[in-house]
């Protein structure tokens, strides 16, 4: 038999190399399916159809240059909705967990099958490697585990879905009143829905040769909560709600040690399943009389004014 030069046989190689193609072929696979599976035919022929139509750049949004310390708008802008105007993005989808426990699986287990067939040909040639042997007992263990967490992840996102919210307007401003839609698909029956307007403060700062940063919630307000429902397998579950930035808010900041995070935040808790949380941003500009009042005001003071006003 062909071997190369370090002993290993051309078929060992052979095989390695068609379990990496298994691999990579497998794995994309089921990224392609995931991916499709947050995105809808009605979506997609909404984005065809909407983009052309909405002006991104508009005398109604005020450019960047005019508040240095907005955070930047184009993702809330750029993808179009389905009923409302806008589609927010998610701050974590958990599309990139399960990316990450698929790739994470699918390689640790490659592996740990190349080995094992490694370990299986040093004892058919009577000089077995008990080193790699004993290793295959924790490593196929770990394999066992990061299959049973990434189908898991795979059924909790099949079975609960994404969770799609859109707005009616961009920008938003202190004092305006804006339609929102919540639509959440899957095979459910949720106990408890509960969506919720909040404004964050976060500060870093440092604390001897540490650099601390921390995080508090300034202002809650309760759009709408929601309980016992069901919601049907193919069915999506959709509703469409009104809501108000307070007029004396703290719009939204960020420089290198401060920020302003104003988001929508959707918290579930459906039946057999762990409750989950889904943030999306948004982005509140100042008024235009309110800039030079606000200018001399310090954004760690100024961002209390929303928490004062729904006390």
């Amino acid at each position: 038999m062909l071997s190369s030069s370090d002993g290993l046989s051309l078929g060992f190689w052979l095989l390695v190399l068609v379990l990496a193609s298994f691999v990579l072929i497998g794995g994309s696979g089921v990224m392609w399916t995931v991916f499709q599976s947050g995105t809808s035919i009605e979506r997609r022929a909404a984005i065809v159809k909407t983009a052309g139509s909405i002006d991104l750049i508009s005398e109604a949004v005020p450019m960047p240059r005019e508040y240095p310390t907005l955070p930047a708008d184009s993702n809330l802008t750029n993808s179009p909705g389905v009923a409302l105007s806008y589609r927010l993005p998610t701050v974590e989808s958990p599309i990139w967990s399960l990316l990450a426990a698929a790739l994470f699986c699918l390689a640790w287990n490659g592996v740990a099958a190349v080995l094992t067939v490694w370990a299986t040909r040093s004892w058919a040639s009577g000089d077995p490697e008990w080193l790699l042997t004993a290793l295959l007992v924790p490593a196929h263990a770990v394999g066992a585990w990061s299959i049973y967490y990434f189908l898991r992840q795979l059924v909790v996102h099949t079975a609960m879905g994404p969770t799609i919210v859109e707005i009616s307007n961009h920008p938003l401003y202190p004092g305006g009143r804006y339609e929102l839609l919540i639509s959440q698909t899957g095979n459910l029956r949720m106990r408890l829905l509960v969506v919720e307007l909040v404004c964050e403060e976060q500060v870093t700062y440092h604390q001897g040769t540490d650099v601390r940063h921390e995080t508090r919630a300034v202002y809650e307000q309760e759009v709408v909560r929601l309980s016992d429902f069901t919601i049907e397998p193919g069915s999506t579950f959709e509703k469409e709600v009104e809501f108000a930035i307070p007029v004396e808010a703290m719009h939204s900041f960020l420089s290198a040690h401060n920020s302003v995070n104003w988001k929508i935040v959707v918290s579930g808790q459906a039946e057999q399943w762990p409750q989950f949380v889904r943030s999306f941003p948004l982005i509140v500009y100042p008024l235009r009389q309110q800039v030079q009042l606000r200018a001399a005001v310090p954004p760690a003071v100024a961002v209390r004014v929303p928490h004062e006003v729904g006390a």
